[in-house]
């Protein structure tokens, strides 16, 4: 939901995953009458139905995935706090509802290859969370999406406005960038491009 306004101002129409309630309950108040902004309340994952969200004392850190809580036991102002049972759908239940997407953002707190195992038809262009202290799950996406299609990478290191590349590459070298190396980034955004 933070990328709302972003989405909008390049004039997207806007489909905003939030399994958390009270963020849900923010987005409505903030984008509930926009006739460009739809608020799912669920989280995404690779098939529809039921799982257990782990909530956190951080309003912005919610997970589906157990790998992310042995990666992140707590600390450092974060602290597990309580869970609960939350719907999930998969991106292509949303394209069948809303529409093929153009670009999908996927932030999912280590659980982003499920949510990228539910898409259907290609995007131009998806970006999905990569992890240092979950390596296998940024290989796990890169080599899923390779799988899908022609795919090209390029990343960008917390939140910073520019690409760490100034050219695209292939998946065996964002691998090399994002996971083999030692010294990888402990956050970054993978954007993604099907030029096929």
């Amino acid at each position: 939901g933070s990328n709302v306004e972003t989405f909008l101002a390049l004039g997207a129409r806007v489909v905003a995953v939030e399994p958390r309630g009270e963020c849900v309950s923010r987005l409505r108040r903030r984008w509930g009458s926009s006739s460009r902004v739809t608020i799912v309340a669920a989280a995404a994952g690779a098939r529809t139905g039921r799982a257990m969200l782990h909530l956190s004392t951080s309003e912005q850190v919610a997970t589906l995935s157990p790998g992310f809580l042995r990666a992140y036991p707590g600390g450092d102002g974060l602290a597990w706090s309580s869970s609960a049972e939350v719907p999930v759908v998969t991106l292509a239940d949303l394209a069948r509802e809303h529409g093929d997407p153009v670009f999908c953002k996927v932030d999912a707190e280590g659980w982003d290859e499920e949510v990228l195992a539910g898409l259907g038809r290609l995007p131009r262009a998806l970006c999905f969370e990569s992890l240092g202290r979950l390596p296998e799950v940024t290989e796990a996406c890169v080599r899923l999406l390779a799988r899908r299609g022609e795919a090209v990478f390029n990343y960008r290191v917390s939140d910073q406005p520019s690409f760490e590349r100034t050219e695209w590459v292939g998946p065996g070298e964002i691998v090399k960038l994002l996971v083999a190396r030692p010294s990888r980034p402990a956050h970054a955004d993978v954007f993604v491009r099907f030029p096929g």
